[in-house]
């Protein structure tokens, strides 16, 4: 049986030290010994050697390279409406608010809806969800602190109904739960307040 090791002390450096391997150790030290002697020297470096009768260092002038040939203009690229529409997509995609998105989400959302799914539709601001819970005056409320959120401007339930396939068992030993699954649509507002 191979040996456990447990450590139960606290983190620190005085564990760090102890634990610490003979050769790392060594390394550790030769390194700090190098950033010393580099401190200690740094003053002299920037300092010009002073011979008595040597003569300073010349300065040296950068100076351009010449060019063999014309200068070539950078050529125009002609993109489609089609092309141009793809990339305004991608790009609105790529800038959704997801930080403050989420962060709304979350805050409206209580331990009784179990979000199932977001899927955002960049063009129009919206945001659809897919989201269960036990009772409709759940999801009513739900949907009503939805509309609380300040980066939300515009909620819309559009389609609730039982989840027949899915029958949960009660915690509490009753009826078993069916659980009442329900979209909406979320706009969200292009700056958050």
């Amino acid at each position: 049986m191979r040996a456990l090791q447990i450590d139960f002390a606290p983190r620190g450096v005085k564990r760090m030290l102890y634990s610490a391997r003979p050769l790392t150790a060594a390394m550790a030290l030769a390194g700090l010994l190098l950033c010393v002697c580099g401190l200690l020297t740094m003053p002299w470096l920037g300092q010009p050697a002073t011979d008595g009768g040597a003569a300073e260092t010349p300065m040296v002038v950068a100076k351009p390279l010449p060019t063999d040939g014309p200068k070539v203009a950078a050529q125009k690229v002609s993109v489609s409406a089609e092309q141009a529409e793809a990339i305004n997509a991608t790009i609105r995609r790529l800038n959704l608010p997801w930080s403050a998105l989420l962060d709304a989400m979350e805050k409206a959302t209580p331990a009784s809806v179990a979000l199932i799914s977001l899927e955002p539709d960049a063009k129009r601001n919206v945001v659809k969800g897919v989201a269960e819970t036990r009772t409709p005056e759940q999801m009513a409320s739900y949907i009503g602190r939805l509309k609380q959120q300040p980066f939300f401007g515009h909620v819309v339930l559009t389609h609730h109904e039982a989840a027949s396939d899915e029958v949960r068992p009660n915690a509490k030993g009753g009826e078993p739960i069916k659980p009442l699954r329900f979209e909406f649509e979320v706009q969200w507002r292009e700056a958050a307040p």
